[in-house]
């Protein structure tokens, strides 16, 4: 559709999201306690490491400006000055969340809440509505973060294969992995409701498993269409060795998976990073 009404909606995603995150801002400043704050810092200077090696994470996206710069109606020399007030707004951004968070919740608060910030935000103004409003602000942070991702993804293919970088058949090696994959989740879902019925279940997609059959059986015969002696089969060698490639190395990583390589909670690979 172009890239005008990504941006329309990339806007309003983000004037929800600053509406919402000023809204748990300005909140915990008068309804917070500084008293909330402390200890200042937890854990030394191993506590500091483990929040600092999250840090970059907040920064991925940033990328985007320069991939989408084709499509911007301003001089170029002004993309790098927009990139660097977009990096110092991000940074006092998130200053200001995590300081209405601290504000909002006191320690043993934060310790238990399962959705901080959301907590934090019905804390402040004293209603459960308010913290569903800041997950919908979140939500909304989510898909402006898909849609930038989108704008830039689209535009780095783009390039890539306009200067032979990438072949002009990827596309259609990536289709037949992500219909594998849709084949692979119904075929999951169907085992499980009847392997472990009594499985507990955030979310429970209906009683029925209908749609999973329905799932299943039209998952199959989009990869079918990519079968030899099919009108629009894969070619080969070239994009069979693509998906062969992938295959390889998916199953190098299932068999470390299952040699206990990568088994643990977050809480404890992060454990191991900062004691190496």
């Amino acid at each position: 559709m172009g890239i005008k009404p990504a941006a329309i909606v990339q806007m309003v995603l983000t004037l929800i999201l600053a509406v919402v995150g000023l809204m748990l801002i300005f909140g915990s400043s008068v309804s917070g306690d500084v008293a909330n704050l402390q200890p200042l810092f937890v854990g030394g200077a191993a506590g500091i490491m483990a929040v600092a090696i999250m840090t970059p994470f907040m920064f991925v996206g940033f990328d985007v400006i320069p991939q989408a710069a084709e499509e911007m109606n301003i001089p170029f020399k002004s993309i790098g000055k927009i990139l660097i007030v977009a990096v110092l707004c991000a940074v006092v951004w998130y200053l200001a969340i995590i300081f209405g968070v601290g504000m909002a919740l006191s320690p043993a608060s934060l310790e238990n809440a399962s959705l901080a910030t959301a907590d934090a935000m019905g804390s402040v103004f004293a209603s459960e509505l308010f913290a569903k409003i800041m997950i919908l602000g979140g939500i909304a942070g989510i898909m402006a973060s898909r849609n930038a991702f989108i704008i830039g993804g689209s535009r780095v293919i783009y390039a890539m294969a306009k200067s032979g970088m990438l072949p002009a058949w990827l596309v259609d090696a990536g289709g037949l992995a992500i219909v594998m994959a849709y084949f692979m989740v119904a075929l999951a879902f169907l085992a499980l409701r009847k392997k472990e019925p009594d499985m507990e279940r955030p979310f429970k997609a209906g009683r029925s498993t209908v749609i999973g059959w329905i799932a299943l059986v039209l998952s199959f015969g989009f990869i079918v269409l990519y079968l030899p002696g099919m009108p629009s089969a894969l070619v080969w060698p070239y994009e069979w060795l693509i998906i062969v490639c992938w295959w390889f190395l998916g199953i190098y990583f299932m068999i470390n998976m299952n040699k206990g390589k990568y088994v643990g909670s977050p809480e404890e690979y992060l454990n191991r990073k900062i004691e190496s």
